[in-house]
């Protein structure tokens, strides 16, 4: 249940919901035996069992602070949630997910040390949950490492290569090109489309 959003949600709910409760139920208990002692006192004697002025005002300031411990106890509940290890590394996961296709190899290489990190601290119970996203993660990630080594050595290749073998390189070349994240084949774009050119012209370029 604490492995998505609603699942948090729904226990905060929850035990939000016996704390209001509890609490209406002592108050109301409370109340109502004070009104039968009162009114049992008030027999015995031959009053009538008129309730004090401040009950209201009492009233007021039981409820106010029954309310003011739901908001304590809500706020303590989710900032608990938020800071423990599987919370911490679920988000950091998921944002690493929507963006391993477009930042630079180097920039998810650091943010996959930190969510592997965060991994190793999680207990064996929640690791099971993250095991098969961690490993495909690091796997992708893995790839784009040596396609980007690889881009460069077929570049430096390049270079002294003949009109020939040139054609041959770029094939490889783009193969790779294309497994790169969006921000690193920018950093490779303006090399591989001279690549391009100098194919296009039928000789290598000036």
């Amino acid at each position: 249940m604490f492995n998505t959003k609603r699942g948090r949600l729904a226990v905060g709910g929850v035990l939000i919901a016996i704390f209001v409760a509890l609490s209406g139920i002592v108050y109301f208990t409370s109340d109502y035996l004070t009104l039968v002692g009162a009114e049992t006192v008030a027999g015995e004697v031959g009053i009538d069992a008129a309730a004090p002025e401040t009950n209201s005002n009492d009233s007021l300031i039981t409820i106010a602070i029954i309310a003011f411990s739901v908001v304590i106890v809500f706020l303590i509940f989710m900032i608990w949630l938020e800071f423990t290890p599987h919370s911490k590394l679920r988000k950091k996961l998921n944002r690493l997910v929507h963006t391993v296709d477009d930042e630079s190899t180097e920039t998810l290489k650091e943010a996959y040390q930190e969510v592997y990190n965060l991994y190793l601290k999680v207990s064996e119970k929640n690791k099971s949950n993250f095991y098969s996203r961690i490993v495909q993660l690091r796997e992708k990630i893995e790839a784009q490492l040596k396609a980007e080594k690889r881009v460069e050595e077929l570049l430096q290749k390049s270079a002294q290569a003949g009109f020939t073998e040139m054609k041959t390189i770029y094939d490889e070349l783009y193969t790779h090109y294309l497994k790169l994240p969006a921000k690193t084949q920018h950093k490779y774009y303006v090399h591989v489309n001279h690549l391009k050119d100098q194919l296009e012209r039928g000789s290598k370029g000036v």
